[in-house]
């Protein structure tokens, strides 16, 4: 009876109650008895990412997993190894995510249950794992499988889920209007199941959308109408909403009132152990403090979210920004060489700041026509002549540079003596008009001569 109570109180999100009714089961539950026990620790599992408590979540879930194969029961093993989908992007492991979800698709393929519904979650999860990868094709793919599925009465979270994942790959390839579509849509299948909390989640990513591009009026709106404000206690349901929040009030100009929030963000998401989370608030207090010229402090915050992200390969957390944070990213290569040295870290930082480089010279999210790209390449190329008088022993140092090697290495990989080396970077200089080789290598993707 007990557990059947827990259960009924997972269904109905209560929290205090899940945890309450499944840790008293936990003192009376024999040991040998794997379906019960399997069913109390998937709901000690929700009760503790619902609380945001992704570590002892993550600890039931495996346990179900386990005990669900040991019985057979195929769907708790789906359901179980779909939330450790989740629970490892919160946790900012994307290779590990991408794991569990190899995982539920062999799973899936070798019971036969690739069509059930409840799959939808992990294509949908599939599709946010190639998106932050920057795979948008990929993306959109698995995305519009997973929405078909969660049509299916497969769960109204996953289907909406699949909406705003499907608005963000939309946006990120040019597609605004059709993301807002989408959106608008989702709203409605919200209100139709009378979901407010995910009735705000779709909002939340509408005005991200809107803020992205330049309608400010519309976002501003939301800003009005929510019930969210700056000075609160964020929680981890609303988590999301709160860094939308964070984002209008800081495009009002308002950096300091945002700042206390932001802070209050980040150690919710360090205690609960949402380091994905955390990259992102890492991100945005970097943005603040380089709006209140505090640019030491912005970059030892965006050194510390880089340090999370480029392990695992993330891309468009960074891009979906904007050019404020390109425009930092070689700013910061020219004081982490100055304040850090040349060590290993330093040079892999550096390695993943250039991919992000490339990552935005490839993605334009207002516009993501191919022919604008080629007409901006155009108009540089104006705006800077001298690049064509670039030479080819110019141009080789230049590739030298951008695979990091030293003066002394480019010397000896050209045959060289370490003076001539240095008069070909002198003239690279300038003719690229920078005083510095995290400069030159910048200013050389951003002109595509890498």
């Amino acid at each position: 009876m007990t557990i059947l109570q827990a259960t009924l109180a997972r269904f109905a999100n209560d929290v205090q109650h899940t945890l309450a009714l499944s840790q008293q089961a936990l003192h009376y539950l024999p040991p040998d008895d794997s379906i019960l026990n399997s069913i109390n620790t998937l709901n000690l599992g929700h009760a503790y990412r619902l609380e945001g408590n992704n570590e002892a979540a993550s600890e039931a879930f495996k346990q179900t997993i386990t005990t669900g194969r040991a019985i057979g029961n195929t769907y708790t093993v789906l359901l179980a190894l779909n939330t450790m989908i989740q629970l490892q992007i919160e946790h900012g492991t994307l290779r590990s995510a991408e794991h569990y979800c190899q995982e539920s698709l062999k799973f899936a393929a070798r019971h036969n249950c690739q069509q059930l519904p409840i799959m939808s979650q992990t294509y949908v999860k599939e599709g946010e794992l190639l998106y932050q990868r920057n795979r948008l094709e990929e993306a959109a793919q698995r995305l519009e499988e997973g929405i078909r599925l969660g049509q299916n009465k497969g769960g109204l979270r996953f289907l909406l889920e699949g909406y705003i994942l499907q608005a963000r790959v939309l946006h990120a390839q040019g597609e605004g209007e059709r993301a807002l579509e989408v959106l608008a849509h989702a709203t409605e299948v919200a209100r139709e199941n009378a979901s407010s909390w995910l009735i705000l989640q779709i909002a939340a990513q509408q005005t991200r959308i809107m803020l992205a591009q330049g309608q400010l009026a519309p976002a501003f709106v939301w800003l009005e109408q929510c019930a969210l404000r700056v000075d609160d206690t964020p929680t981890y349901m609303h988590e999301f909403a709160y860094l939308t929040l964070a984002r209008l009030v800081m495009a009002q100009g308002k950096v300091k009132e945002v700042v206390g929030l932001l802070e209050r963000l980040r150690q919710s998401a360090l205690n609960g152990k949402r380091n994905g989370v955390v990259i992102e608030i890492l991100l945005l207090q970097a943005l603040a403090n380089y709006a209140q010229n505090q640019p030491t402090e912005a970059f030892i915050a965006l050194e510390r979210a880089f340090l999370l992200a480029e392990p695992e390969g993330y891309l468009r957390l960074f891009v979906d920004e904007g050019r404020r944070v390109a425009q930092l990213l070689p700013k910061f290569l020219e004081w982490q060489e100055q304040s850090r040295g040349r060590s290993s870290t330093t040079r892999s930082l550096q390695s993943y700041v250039y991919k992000l480089l490339d990552a935005y010279t490839h993605t334009d999210s207002s516009a993501a026509a191919s022919s604008q790209k080629e007409v901006d390449k155009a108009r540089r190329q104006e705006q800077y002549p001298l690049l064509e008088k670039l030479g080819e022993r110019e141009t080789e140092v230049l590739h030298y540079l951008a695979a990091g090697l030293s003066n002394a290495a480019i010397a000896k990989e050209m045959v060289v003596a370490l003076s001539t080396v240095k008069s070909h970077l002198k003239s690279i200089y300038r003719k690229l008009d920078v005083e510095s080789r995290t400069h030159a290598i910048a200013k050389a993707r951003e002109l595509h001569l890498l």
